[in-house]
């Protein structure tokens, strides 16, 4: 069996133990765990290899991120196209997805928007690493983009992609809180946050269950290469999602940014009733959409400034349309 052979299934059977390991302990121990699971299963792969040293090197892994990450433009037929083999808009939509995003999670809304006109774009970013590197990534990404002719976007996020935006666009050394007027930025003119932890989910505190979900969907569809282990950082973004972290109060501690418009759409999972008996309204804001509250959807100062609505359905399933969270 050839090295790399070698490395997936290595890496299958350590997935396989780790959920097993989550569903027997009720995720206690991946959380106890979670900013070092990432580390811990490349250590195995490290293992089969017979490379030894510092797990964090492996070898090509920063070629791979700058292939990995970067912006896509969506093409009906072809799917996402890298933005060289692609004309550039004035206008765009550009999609920020979440942490640990299997892919997918556009499916349904790139095609529909780029049926109703719209030039449509996604960001990949290592969604794993610090929200305010994220933040920074995604501002370089919107640089080029103007350097390149692209004058205005909108942006539509989910889950923790809106707390990416949200960082870039009132932070001094990017939008600096003002969304319209930057020479070497586009003028953001719409942001749509779906489901948004904008205070945190203690559902970071059990990322690791994300973690094994994002490299088995990358095994299954063939995409996947050992370095997708150590490129998307560390999971400091778990840390950062958890409610009450430093991260969320710096973020929160900003003034709104000004010259958009902004609506979050919100989540509510459990219907009025259940077997015939009504639900106390209390739980179904409390469970949200099953892993985002109503209330940390929520942003100080909404209202004349910010639209907030609230559906039913699930995180996922807000744009999916599709069953399970």
């Amino acid at each position: 069996m050839s090295t790399p052979h070698r490395i997936q299934v290595a890496c299958c059977v350590v997935l396989m133990l780790a959920t097993l390991g989550f569903v027997a302990t009720g995720g206690l121990a991946l959380a106890e765990t979670r900013a070092s699971f990432r580390l811990w299963l490349y250590e195995q792969v490290e293992a089969v290899r017979g490379a030894g040293g510092d797990s964090r090197a492996l070898p090509g892994a920063q070629a791979y991120a700058r292939q990995r990450f970067g912006l896509r433009r969506y093409e009906p037929g072809a799917g996402w196209r890298d933005l060289a083999d692609s004309p550039r808009p004035g206008r765009a939509v550009l999609l920020v997805h979440g942490l640990d995003e299997p892919g997918g999670i556009w499916r349904e809304l790139a095609p529909a928007l780029h049926a109703q006109g719209h030039a449509v774009m996604q960001i990949e970013y290592p969604n794993d690493q610090p929200i305010d590197a994220s933040a920074a990534f995604l501002l370089a990404q919107l640089r080029e983009l103007r350097a390149a002719g692209v004058e205005r976007v909108d942006l539509v996020t989910h889950s923790m992609g809106g707390l990416v935006a949200r960082d870039a666009l009132t932070r001094e050394q990017g939008y600096g809180g003002a969304a319209a007027g930057h020479a070497e930025l586009p003028d953001v003119a719409r942001l749509v946050m779906v489901a948004p932890p904008n205070h945190g989910s203690r559902w970071a505190s059990l990322r690791g269950l994300l973690e094994v979900r994002e490299q088995a969907a990358a095994m299954l569809d063939g995409r996947w290469q050992p370095e997708e282990l150590v490129v998307h950082g560390r999971g400091e973004a778990g840390d950062d999602l958890l409610p009450g972290s430093a991260y969320l109060g710096r973020l929160n501690g900003r003034a709104l940014p000004r010259g958009l418009d902004m609506t979050i759409i919100a989540g509510r999972w459990l219907p009025e009733r259940v077997l015939g008996r009504r639900v106390d309204p209390r739980l179904r804001d409390a469970l949200g959409d099953g892993v985002v509250s109503l209330a940390s959807t929520r942003l100080s100062g909404e209202g004349r400034r910010v639209r907030h609505v609230v559906l039913a359905g699930h995180h996922r399933g807000l744009l999916t349309g599709v069953g399970g969270v």
